[in-house]
């Protein structure tokens, strides 16, 4: 029989949606794998800081084919035969250093943009699924949405949230452009006859004879340009989400080239508004600058001058092949009902499968009817899939919002309760106790079946409600009256696999006429050679036991060392058993395999040999001799 026990689970921050909690959560096997694209406005970020990084990638590897695209766009005819006759040019009359010409502004300026743009990104995003896509009606009008999981921002938002970055983005990248393209296009080896020596002479230059406005020459060719991050970032998701439910490609692969491909996408759409940009950015300012005299004063002027043949004279045929195999591909995945209907109808039927609630186990029971396949057997249940690599346990665990479970096995119950049922037990019940007196739970012969059912109560607990969602496991007994108002701060700031505070109880004490402090708690001891040698006498299932005449073990016991005068609750330990009046566990112990042992386990059970179970599994134990919770006196 299990004893009576609880159970319910907090987060040390205020309490998160479901959407955004299940980002901890990988999606189902068929294509839940696509996390949630929102995020706690705390970790918004995350996606600034990548930004940064992802400005120097660019920078370094991308500014030399740049430096080609915007030569070809907007140098003369017959200057160039093509991107390679462009690179050789460049090379043989200014050197390789020519290819990252005006790489300056962009070094400082796409650390910032991209930053910028990927930050907000994900803002947008979160935004939109808050506000937006995740109510009902909304999602109905929405093309495609029915097709992709209710619990995700759909494809099409995130092409919205993609124009929205983009627009933000131009405000910062129309400058840095505008000075970027006017150094690339500077085509004499000498310095001394360009007309700009550097990135900070051509902005002063521009600031000077046409002011700000100059200097944001272009900006709304800039926004057009960007407004096609729809198609980018719109078929990312649908490229991300369909390999990962049709393609057994990790996630970095997945990455790369969904990430890929869809770049592909965005500049086959975007190419001629970039051409357009290029032609308005190098176009001479004519005034006091002296760069001769201005022949585009709209964006339309310059499209209409472009002949539509003068670009395409540079384009390969293959270029042509690899843009309609693309553009079909994409439109294909979005399009298609057939991919896109069954993988998120799954998609959506396993996430409703698992389990919602986080003190529900990762998956529940599933119904016995399961859908006739075509071959006439019925399907196996769904899986679904957790990616606990994202889980956290740190000592900043409340800034984080980390998750605590808290177990408490044995709650209080009537004693006619118990009674009851030893005058009308059911079918095969055997009582570990026949009392749940105070005095007769703790005789020493009653130890080893009452601390064994305890192992058992504990591990069904915990084996119940352990979810995917949790990083901390605190047991605190039922009968722990009094603990500090931060006890899960102050237990999760060690950052240690296992701590214990010191169990201590209240009591009035006659003599003194006064109430007082005793220890409670004798459980957690650090080892001794004598208990060691007695349990090396013992038979295969005895156990050693503290605190017992009979079992002289000597042991160091924190309970002794508490410094009850001046004390440190900071004063940290190690031990080689604890108690479990007020137990803090790391979740991923417990998920590595470490539980409370229902039978002898180097001659020890339940929170003791759960201590000696982590030992050997690699997890150190820590104690707390100075930091006090109160049991209650019986």
């Amino acid at each position: 029989m299990s004893t009576a026990s609880t159970a319910f689970e907090t987060s040390t921050t205020p309490s998160i949606p479901e959407h955004q909690t299940s980002k901890k959560m990988g999606g189902s096997a068929a294509g839940g794998g696509n996390a949630p694209p929102v995020t706690s406005s705390k970790r918004d970020y995350k996606g600034f800081v990548a930004g940064v990084f992802s400005g120097i990638a660019k920078l370094s590897v991308g500014h030399p084919f740049d430096t080609v695209k915007v030569r070809l766009q907007t140098s003369k005819d017959g200057h160039f035969k093509g991107p390679l006759d462009c690179v050789l040019q460049t090379v043989r009359k200014e050197g390789v250093s020519g290819l990252y010409k005006g790489a300056t502004p962009p070094l400082v300026g796409w650390m910032v943009m991209d930053s910028v743009m990927l930050g907000s990104l994900t803002l947008y995003r979160r935004l939109l699924f808050e506000n937006v896509f995740s109510r009902p009606e909304i999602r109905r009008i929405t093309p495609f949405a029915k097709y992709q999981d209710r619990h995700t921002l759909p494809s099409f938002g995130h092409g919205i949230a993609g124009i929205m970055a983009g627009t933000t983005v131009s405000f910062i990248a129309a400058p840095v452009e505008h000075v970027k393209a006017r150094l690339q296009i500077q085509y004499a080896a000498d310095k001394s006859k360009r007309m700009y020596s550097g990135p900070i002479d051509c902005t002063s230059k521009i600031l000077r004879t046409h002011g700000l406005g100059g200097l944001y020459r272009g900006l709304c060719a800039t926004i057009l340009f960007r407004s096609f991050f729809f198609f980018w970032w719109g078929s990312y998701d649908v490229l991300s989400r369909w390999m990962r439910e049709r393609t057994e490609l990790s996630t970095p692969a997945i990455n790369f080239w969904a990430g890929g491909i869809s770049a592909q996408i965005f500049w086959l759409t975007s190419y001629p508004s970039d051409v357009v940009k290029q032609r308005l950015m190098t176009d001479p300012m004519g005034g006091a600058l002296g760069d001769g005299q201005r022949q585009f004063r709209w964006w339309k002027d310059a499209a209409a001058t472009m002949a539509v043949a003068r670009p395409m004279r540079r384009t390969s045929p293959i270029t042509f092949f690899l843009a309609a195999f693309l553009a079909f591909g994409f439109l294909f995945f979005l399009l298609s009902p057939s991919s896109s209907a069954t993988a998120g109808d799954t998609s959506q039927q396993r996430r409703e499968d698992a389990a919602d609630n986080p003190l529900s186990p990762p998956t529940k029971p599933f119904l016995k009817s399961q859908p006739v396949r075509n071959d006439g057997l019925k399907a196996p249940p769904p899986v679904v899939h957790y990616d606990l690599n994202k889980l956290t346990t740190t000592s900043d665990s409340a800034d984080k919002g980390e998750r605590v479970l808290i177990l408490t096995p044995l709650a209080r119950f009537y004693p006619e309760f118990w009674d009851n049922l030893h005058q009308h037990p059911p079918p095969g019940f055997e009582p570990p106790l026949q009392s749940q007196d105070e005095k007769e739970r703790h005789k020493l012969e009653n130890q080893k079946a009452r601390r064994e059912s305890m192992s058992r109560a504990r591990n069904s607990l915990l084996f119940t409600t352990l979810g995917p969602a949790t990083s901390w496991v605190l047991w605190l007994d039922a009968d722990i009256i009094e603990t500090p108002a931060t006890l899960i701060q102050d237990l999760t700031g060690h950052n240690y696999p296992v701590i214990v505070p010191n169990c201590y109880q209240r009591y009035y004490n006659n003599d003194h006429k006064q109430m007082e402090v005793r220890p409670y708690d004798f459980n957690s001891w650090v080892d001794s050679s004598n208990a060691q040698s007695l349990a090396e006498s013992m038979g295969p299932d005895e156990i050693l036991l503290e605190g017992y005449a009979e079992l002289p073990t000597y042991r160091t016991l924190m309970a002794y060392l508490a410094d009850t005068e001046s004390p440190n609750p900071r004063r940290v330990i190690e031990l080689d058993g604890v108690g479990g009046t007020a137990l803090m566990v790391k979740a991923d112990v417990h998920r590595d395999g470490a539980m409370f042992p229902a039978f002898p386990f180097y001659h020890l059970v339940e929170t003791e040999g759960f201590a000696k179970m982590a030992k050997r599994l690699g997890y150190q134990v820590f104690g707390l001799p100075d930091y006090f919770v109160y049991h209650y006196n019986e």
